[in-house]
Order: structure tokens, then sequence, then C-alpha cells
């Protein structure tokens, strides 16, 4: 026998998912006036309180609502004929709402459980965690519910909003284009460029970590690429070896450290890679999506792909902790290969500053002739 007990985090994910997969049992309540069965929820259906004006949610209640509320005299009632509920009543009973389902058994627990939890407990605790700016922790501990935001996740909606077509469009040969590598097993590949304020995304490829050498070789001499970014880790021979195969156009970058792009360079003064902060190249990936700033096309096949990866990963936000962009399946590539994307698109720049303070040359798309081999972003001194 296995046993999972937990409080939910986010919808589809950890217990809200096993439970998803169960029979899904509630804990019913009758009502002795009109013998209807129900599920008493935190809902305006069931939860009266004298003097909260009719047209909020109980949800959007506020400390400035407090005086005008009595919560001694509220009451949780049925949702048909509005009589009181005995929330402590021994006849209620746990009802699956897949009684087929043999597989497992998985019990819901709401604060209405049982008559323990008070209507003005739920609403001091909302108060309490609001203060802290944590109003999923609220949701989650005190009343049991996955939380769903479209601050912290990102929406399909929002998503589908960027889409544009799915095929590759034409693209003359003197259009910069911009790379960002995911590395894994299957390494996720996104081509794109600038137009304006908008970031187009032409072409997602998905390729073999075998085939991502000569897949990004190709991808080089066909069209005009300025630069690309790739994750280091754990594949670093393999990212180093990209960006010695496109002359430094690919470098990668590791998830390290504060600064949003930091370049590390060796004893030679040549930069091997980047540093980034994580949590802000992902902030810029999900505010780009929620602005339409990118215009996704080239597609093709992997529309739901795409919408699925960029949906799996969530913002978690902790009071005591810095916020933290976490996965909820894994299968978040394209989210970071936008990620790497983006961080491309600001190399170029951040090395013409980078060389101007340092009275140094920039070595860019071949375009100078003084090349450090194999170092396409390696500063080079003046001669």
């Amino acid at each position: 026998i296995k046993q999972r007990f937990s409080t939910p985090t986010w919808n589809g994910y950890g217990i809200d998912a096993t439970y998803s997969l169960s029979d899904q049992r509630e804990y019913f309540c009758r009502c002795h006036a009109c013998r209807h069965w129900q599920v008493p929820l935190w809902d305006r259906k069931w939860v009266v309180i004298p003097g909260l004006p009719g047209d909020i949610s109980l949800d959007e209640i506020t400390e400035n609502h407090f005086h005008k509320m009595r919560l001694d005299e509220s009451l949780v009632v049925c949702e048909r004929c509005g009589a009181p509920l005995d929330l402590d009543d021994t006849s209620r009973e746990w009802v699956a709402k897949f009684p087929t389902r043999t597989s497992g058994r998985g019990y819901r627990i709401r604060p209405f459980s049982s008559g323990r939890i008070t209507t003005p407990y739920i609403i001091e605790q909302m108060f309490s965690y609001t203060r802290k700016d944590f109003v999923r922790g609220w949701y989650n501990t005190v009343l049991g519910e996955p939380y769903t935001d479209s601050k912290a996740r990102l929406t399909e909606a929002a998503i589908k909003a960027c889409m544009e077509t799915p095929t590759v469009p034409e693209l003359s040969s003197d259009t910069p284009v911009f790379l960002g590598i995911d590395m894994g097993q299957i390494c996720h590949l996104t081509l794109g460029t600038i137009k304006g304020n908008r970031t187009l995304v032409f072409d997602f490829q998905a390729v073999r970590v075998d085939d991502l050498l000569p897949t990004v070789q190709e991808i080089n001499s066909r069209y005009h690429l300025i630069a690309g970014a790739c994750d280091r880790h754990p594949y670093t021979p393999t990212a180093d070896a990209l960006r010695d195969a496109t002359s430094g156009r690919v470098m990668p970058i590791e998830y390290r450290g504060d600064p949003e792009l930091k370049p590390v360079e060796n004893l030679e003064e040549v930069i091997t890679h980047w540093q980034a902060n994580r949590t802000k190249l992902l902030d810029e990936v999900a505010r780009a999506v929620r602005t339409r700033e990118f215009a996704f096309s080239g597609y093709g096949m992997q529309a739901g792909v795409l919408v699925s990866h960029l949906r799996d990963m969530i913002r978690e936000e902790d009071p005591e902790k810095p916020a933290k962009w976490v996965k909820l399946t894994g299968a978040d590539h394209y989210f970071h290969s936008l990620a790497f994307l983006r961080a491309a698109t600001r190399l170029p720049t951040l090395m013409n500053i980078l060389n101007k303070t340092d009275n140094r040359s920039i070595i860019i798309a071949n375009k100078v002739t003084l090349q450090t081999p194999g170092n396409l972003f390696g500063r080079t001194k003046r001669r």
C-alpha cells in the first residue's frame, strides 16, 4: 500500500496530479432541511457573511471590508435551500467522482470537511497571507486548493496570441539571425530575428545531440547568424565545441550568479562563456509572451509541444526565498531555448560595451579581421 499526503500547490502538479488520476472522493454533506447532498466550498453559494457587499467574491475580501462584516453571524448553508448545514454530521459520506477507477483512491480534505475550521479563521488567514504577499500559501494550506495565477504561469491564450503561422517564412540573405539552444539528449533550437521591438521566432527544431553540431553548422552557413547561445551544463564539451565550430558566434551560458549576463574569461582574456541569472532570463521570456513581443512562426506540427513547454514552468514565490521558476514535468525545453535566444540578441551589444570600456576591438560576424581562432567573441588587444 502506497500513501501520499500533501497540500496541493499547482494545478496538474504533485499531489493534485496524483489525485486527478484517482477515483476522486469528496466528503459530501446532507442538508437536513431539503435532503440535498453537496460538498460545501469557499464560495458565496455556501458561505453567508452578513454585511459583506453582494458584488464581490469571497477571495476578493480585503481588510477594508472588515468593519462592514458581522463575522460572528457567518454561516455555511445549503446551496439549494439556504438552510444551515451541520458540518459535524456523522452521516456524511465519502463519494467517488469516478467509482470505476480501481487503481487508487483519492480523498480531498477541504476546510468544511468538518466544523473545526470557521469562516472567521479562514478570512483572518487570508489577511495574514495577503500581508506577506503570499496568497498562494493561503490557497494551498488553508483552502486546500491548487493555485492558478497568470502571473505565475503562462496561459495557453497568451501563448497562442503569439502564434502567427506554422510555416518558416522566407528571409533575405542579409537578415540578422539569432539562435537559442536548450541542450539535452534531444536539443531544442529556436531561430529568430529582430523587427522593431519584437522578436520574430521563425523556426523551431528538435534534433538529437549527436546531430546538433552539423545542424548548427548548416544554420551558420544558411543564415546571416549574428549570435547564438546555449546552456553550458551538463553538456559542457558539446557547448564548447559549438562555440569553437562557429568561431564564437554560439556562446555557452551557465545559469549562475545575480547579473543578467556576465562574461567569464580565461587567462588569455578570451571570453569562454557567459553567466546569467536564471530567474531573470526566464522572467524575460514570460514577459515577452504576455506582451506579445514574441511572434512565433515555423513551429509546424509542434504547436501543441510549444504550448506545453511554455506552460510547464511556474514562477514560485515565497516571502522568505528568492523567486524561482520550477518545472512541473520537465518538458520545458522551448522555454529555455527562447531564454537563450533572447540572451543571444544582447551579446553583440554587450561585447561592444566591453570593448569600448577596455579600449579593445570587438570581433563579430567576420566583419573584423582581427580574430582569435575559435573565439569570435574573444576580446583582442588593439594592434
